[in-house]
């Protein structure tokens, strides 16, 4: 399903006149863990009309998660996630510097887990994967946010937005406890053109 959504994104950058922007941002984790989470992703805007935008993309994304293990006492635990955002995006202002909101979801496919972790005295780092914690792979989450824009050349534009992820699928594949991923954090990054 998720590999059907990123086909579907990459034929909409052939298909449309778009930009793409680069994002580097780091997000605190509301879970338990205090850890940062960070993102690396590729995003693509289709302006649907002067004030709305269509804003999707692929990326990377590493998020704290609470995961507990027998016997041992957890460090760290960092899930890491192939994601597809899905926005749309309203913005106002003059020609040059726009503020905005976003709303929509995140698709995400859980790729790796990794932790640390302090067992009998001794500090361990492992890797595992989803189903081998019992955790599923596919994530889904509300994703609302605002930011602005300022335009320092035609065609180009830096960002800064404010977001805020809200997991609406159990991670756990038995229903019998409930986790669920939350972050929220500052993005910077550069929009530039794709297509003239």
């Amino acid at each position: 399903m998720i590999r059907l959504l990123y086909l579907i994104s990459l034929l909409f950058i052939l298909q449309f006149t778009a930009n793409a922007q680069i994002a580097l941002g780091g997000y605190a984790s509301s879970a338990v863990f205090s850890d940062d989470f960070a993102r690396l992703n590729v995003c693509i805007e289709q302006p649907l009309n002067t004030s709305l935008t269509l804003r999707t993309g692929m990326g990377m994304t590493f998020r704290s998660i609470p995961l507990d293990i027998e016997d041992a006492e957890i460090i760290r635990v960092r899930a890491a996630y192939w994601s597809l955002p899905v926005q749309l995006k309203a913005q106002l202002g003059s020609e040059n510097f726009q503020v905005y909101g976003l709303l929509g979801f995140e698709f995400g496919l859980g790729h790796r887990i990794y932790y640390r972790y302090i067992y009998e005295n001794k500090a361990y780092k492992d890797v595992s994967t989803f189903p081998g914690l019992g955790l599923q792979r596919i994530d889904i989450g509300l994703q609302p946010g605002l930011g602005f824009q300022y335009i320092i050349t035609k065609g180009k534009r830096v960002f800064v937005d404010y977001q805020f992820h809200l997991g609406l699928r159990n991670l756990y594949a038995s229903n019998t406890d409930s986790l669920y991923n939350e972050g929220q954090g500052v993005t910077v990054g550069l929009m530039i053109p794709f297509r003239n």
